[in-house]
């Protein structure tokens, strides 16, 4: 093996203990590091993360942001091409 993949398999060898997932608090508060459990977990977590309920949240927040296209801008915007403006174009 070459210095560069002795140093590459070193490094990938060291990125993955340091990800590695070794336990969890899971939703009753309760830490847990037995592996079906911890994997048992994480699907919940995730669904719930990702749920509707949180697009919700998120529309609030774009509603929040001021608009830079007015109504009239938008009206313009949707309304069907004429066949001169693609010619004129």
């Amino acid at each position: 093996m070459g210095t560069g993949t002795k140093f590459f398999h070193a490094s990938v060898m060291q990125r993955r203990a340091r990800n590695r997932i070794c336990g969890i608090e899971k939703a009753d508060g309760v830490w847990t590091n037995n592996p079906s459990e911890v994997q048992s977990e994480f699907r919940p977590f995730f669904s719930e993360l990702f749920a509707a309920s949180l697009l919700i949240q998120h529309q609030e927040t774009v509603e929040a942001i001021p608009g830079r296209v007015s109504d009239t801008m938008n009206r313009s915007l949707i309304c069907p091409v004429i066949d001169t403006e693609i010619h004129e174009a």
